[in-house]
């Protein structure tokens, strides 16, 4: 049995032609996900600070309302870490 080298190399060649269209196709698609990715990681931590901001500003009125120390003890947060937030420190 013959092997046609001739047609075995044009039928390679064309998988290989398909191979690197669908690596350049995977390719793409990768970095336009990326590129979201990062759209998306930028908007959270926007927001995130967005929110820390205002549990900030809430704590601080919080603390000029019912004093540091009794802020401290319904938050959680050090005594320290509320007179800071209170100042502006923050």
């Amino acid at each position: 049995m013959a092997v046609d080298v001739k047609a075995k190399t044009r039928e390679v060649s064309a998988m290989m032609s398909r191979f690197a269209r669908e690596l350049s196709t995977a390719e793409a698609r990768v970095e336009t996900a990326q590129a979201r990715r990062a759209t998306v990681v930028a908007t959270q931590d926007r927001l995130v600070a967005e929110v820390e901001q205002e549990a900030d500003r809430v704590v601080a009125s919080m603390a000029n309302e019912l004093g540091p120390t009794l802020t401290a003890a319904l938050t959680g947060r050090p005594v320290t870490s509320i007179k800071a937030i209170k100042r502006g420190g923050v």
